[in-house]
């Protein structure tokens, strides 16, 4: 982002404002401003901050300047300069020896009554408004200090020039006329050049008829530079983010002697300025005063898989992650990779319900892969994206984990990468069921086989989903066994036709339920649905969202000769859950 300091000698006849508008076009960016505005009619000095440099701007405004302005004596104008409209003429009859007397009463803390045409504001309304309103309004004189002031001209032609060193706040107009009062003819500014501001000459700036888009990158100096009067302190890269993000530092903990309370110290990570701080000693603390750099990204450690399942194979992975001191962040696909090419593919658990898994299991952020767009990138270019985008110090994944254009990366690809890059590499090994590798491919199978009780046990989560109640055909109704209907999602992996011993949640209560998973034989339905019987309940659920979860295989689905043996087999099945309870 560009940033920094310009220091521009504003040309005469325009705002300070208009200045700044054409700064913002060459340069492209929203946030630029001035400090300290110079008048239309005034040249010189005019420091101008870019982007996040604008934080700065507040502590610019409190420097002393000093300004090269030549007095026209015998008029008097009612803006206090040339630009205005004389209000009275008066004859001068003035030596050099009574200027060097007006000067000298003006040195040091003086109390002096701005010019009504300036930004000053009363009762909410600027002054100079009220004054092209023709409106008068008393103004309260203000403490302000002129540290030196210098003849740079013989009196000549009723007109000198002085070199003016003052404070902020001091208004030369009102110096200008004050003088002129003091010696009894009057004056009014004629013109004026700043030449210094905040520690910056005129000799250091750039004209604005130089600057085009194409060079002013070439003058824009680091934001450091605007305020260099402050005294440094260096901070450790983590003390770098907390400071970034808001947090005050230890001032036993930073290498600062001498401090004040109050004082406002640059806070510097390899001389890089991240901002200002101020020194509040009664919580023994460098408190943030303001932000300049941007704030930096999380170092963070980065999961890859698809995660479909979420079985004790994943939880290594996301357990390495999780465990490493880094912001643990899981990057993934909302679907597994195969799932794009081939429609068969099923998922083990809803992305939505992964999200929520991987939260529970401490990842603080998913990050869903397009795979339309990744599918596209190189190995390289993928490890690119976990460095710069995700700002990754540790990659953790499995044992046979590919990425890249047509799978070309693997764990060699990663660990030349990893050790270019300074980024750790963790790889976790297979986990083996009956000697096969975990996989959701292999819980894919055991599901099939309707072996819900080994699911749970390598997920360490029951199988389940979570479907709208619908409206059946009433017959559980008419045999003693009224049961709750819902589809089966098409996009799970298939469950082993047959009745399930389940856990099922409704409105946040949750019931022993009995559920058949099938096409309901004896009835002939053409559509995979679940059909369950809640022990213990009776109400109204329809159209609410009901939890399934599959507890253990109770027997396979068959079609009954009869309505009594199907009746006969729900009682059966009934009594067998009740005795476990």
């Amino acid at each position: 982002m560009t940033q920094g300091l310009l220091l521009l000698n504003k040309p005469k006849g325009i705002t300070s404002f208009s200045a700044v508008s054409r700064i913002k076009r060459l340069c492209g960016v929203k946030r630029v401003g001035h400090t300290g505005t110079l008048d239309p009619m005034a040249t010189g000095v005019l420091p101008v901050l870019v982007g996040r440099a604008t934080a700065l701007s507040s502590y610019l405004l409190d420097a002393d300047k000093r300004y090269l302005a030549t007095v026209k004596f015998g008029i008097v104008t009612d803006t206090g300069d040339i630009t205005g409209n004389v209000i009275d003429e008066r004859q001068v009859n003035i030596t050099e020896a009574d200027i060097d007397k007006a000067i000298k009463s003006f040195m040091g803390e003086i109390s002096q009554v701005p010019p009504m045409y300036s930004a000053i504001k009363k009762n909410g309304v600027p002054l100079y408004k009220l004054a092209r309103e023709g409106k008068t309004v008393e103004i309260e004189p203000r403490k302000v200090t002129i540290y030196s002031i210098e003849k740079k001209s013989c009196f000549k032609d009723n007109t000198i020039v002085l070199d003016v060193h003052c404070s902020k706040g001091t208004y030369i107009r009102s110096l200008c006329q004050d003088i002129g009062e003091f010696l009894g003819c009057g004056a009014t500014l004629s013109d004026l050049c700043r030449t210094a501001t905040s520690g910056f000459t005129l000799s250091q700036c750039v004209n604005l008829d130089k600057l085009n888009e194409d060079n002013i990158n070439d003058y824009l100096q680091p934001a450091q530079k605007a305020v260099e009067d402050k005294r440094y302190v260096g901070v450790s890269e983590k003390q770098a983010a907390r400071f970034l993000n808001g947090g005050q530092l230890a001032l036993d903990r930073i290498y600062l002697k001498d401090y004040f309370d109050g004082e406002l110290i640059r806070v510097c990570h390899k001389r890089e300025l991240l901002g200002l701080g101020i020194v509040d000693i009664a919580n023994n603390q460098l408190a943030v005063k303001c932000i300049v750099a941007e704030p930096q990204k999380p170092k963070t450690a980065v999961a890859l898989g698809t995660f479909d399942g979420l079985h004790i194979g994943h939880k290594s992975v996301l357990d390495a992650a999780i465990n490493s001191g880094y912001k643990p962040v899981a990057v993934t696909f909302d679907l597994p990779p195969k799932a794009y090419l081939n429609s068969g593919v099923r998922l083990l658990i809803p992305t939505e319900q992964k999200t929520e898994y991987l939260q529970e299991m401490g990842i603080k952020k998913t990050v869903y892969l397009d795979f339309d767009k990744f599918r596209s990138y190189t190995p390289e270019q993928f490890l690119d994206y976990l460095k710069n985008d995700i700002n990754c110090a540790v990659i953790s994944c499995g044992f046979n984990y590919r990425f890249g254009k047509d799978g070309a990366g693997d764990i060699e690809t990663l660990k030349e990468y990893c050790a270019k890059n300074d980024i750790k590499l963790l790889v976790s090994e297979p986990v083996y069921k009956d000697g096969e590798i975990v996989s959701s491919t292999f819980l894919r199978g055991v599901l099939g086989e309707g072996k819900v009780e080994e699911y749970e046990t390598l997920c360490g989560r029951k199988f389940s989903f979570t479907a709208s109640v619908m409206h059946g055909d009433a017959r559980g109704r008419t045999i003693g066994f009224p049961t709750i209907n819902q589809l089966y999602p098409s996009s799970l992996t298939p469950l082993k036709f047959g009745v399930y011993e389940t856990r099922v949640t409704i409105d946040q209560n949750t019931y022993t339920g009995i559920t058949n998973i099938g096409v309901r034989p004896t009835f002939k339905n053409d559509f995979v649905s679940a059909e369950t019987y809640l022990l213990d309940f009776c109400g109204d659920v329809y159209d609410k969202q009901a939890i399934i979860q599959f507890v253990k295989f109770i027997r396979d689905e068959k079609k009954f000769d009869s309505v009594d043996e199907l009746i006969a087999a729900i009682k059966n099945d009934v009594d067998k859950i009740r005795k476990e309870q």
